[in-house]
């Protein structure tokens, strides 16, 4: 499943409506404290979270509990020098808080060029600090809360984040029909992306049942002593791993022979797929 994230009701729905467009028959999710539609086949979900790094962060941890997906997307609009209703794919993100970096995998192709980002706690154009020649910057206050949530259960190469640049900074100019038409904007091109991501979901899918080592991965993901995202992020790590053509076995038996596994808790688990993760992907 492509689980989307948006921050604002009009940034949704022009999604909502491109997906019922193209016959993907979307259904409002149980009411409750989020907002939030599934679609009847279940390659897709959509959520609006609330604006800010907390309320994306807690809503997204909430849905993808909930609900496991294969991509975790943000979509959104940010402040920036770009023209309005410019998308970009967010290669870097910067939390302006603690000043922390972080880097979603460019592994899965995106029809739109390429920005870094700065979450910040309030509304701001792109601070002039972290702008470059050659990758300019945008704004927005969701990013870094998105993300961090995220990697609790994807591994990054499976978080992207788009953002349709609405204003450089007038927020008094952002209505909802300003951020409703810059999402409509962008909209299709978008839904190309999602659409694109859930068929090479299908494809690994396909390619993980020639895998010939399931009871190996089994028991690795079981001695991992870790939480079920945590079993499911080494399990992705492990098919990528496979499916790359490098020896599975070979893998496995470096983790026990070094002591990586078993893990004797949940916390030496974590420091395990870190470094996995660091590794290879």
């Amino acid at each position: 499943m492509i689980a989307v994230f948006t921050a604002l009701y009009p940034e949704a729905e022009p999604l909502l409506l491109e997906l019922r467009r193209r016959g993907i028959q979307m259904k409002r999710l149980p009411s409750g404290s989020l907002t939030a539609w599934r679609s009847k086949d279940d390659r897709y979900m959509l959520a609006v979270t609330g604006s800010g790094e907390i309320a994306a962060a807690i809503a997204t941890a909430q849905l993808l509990t909930q609900f496991p997906a294969d991509f975790a997307v943000n979509f959104g609009t940010a402040a920036g020098s770009d023209p309005a209703a410019s998308c970009f794919r967010i290669c870097k993100i910067t939390e302006e808080t603690t000043g922390r970096d972080f880097y979603p995998g460019m592994v899965w192709a995106a029809p739109f060029a390429e920005r870094a980002l700065v979450t910040v706690p309030h509304p701001a154009a792109a601070p002039a600090g972290t702008v470059s020649p050659s990758l300019p910057c945008l704004t927005d206050m969701e990013g870094a809360g998105f993300f961090q949530a995220a990697a609790r259960f994807l591994s990054t190469d499976k978080i992207v984040l788009l953002k349709a640049v609405s204003d450089a900074g007038e927020t008094a100019a952002l209505t909802p029909d300003r951020l409703r038409a810059i999402c409509a904007a962008v909209a299709a091109g978008v839904t190309d992306c999602l659409t694109g991501l859930s068929e090479a979901v299908d494809a690994y899918r396909a390619e993980e049942e020639t895998i010939e080592e399931p009871a190996l991965m089994a028991k690795a993901e079981a001695d991992l002593n870790g939480s079920e995202a945590m079993r499911l992020r080494l399990h992705r790590i492990l098919c990528w791993q496979a499916l790359s053509g490098e020896d599975l076995r070979k893998l496995v038996r470096k983790l026990y022979e070094d002591g990586s596994l078993p893990a004797g808790s949940k916390k030496k688990g974590k420091e395990v797929l870190e470094q996995l993760e660091r590794d290879i992907l």
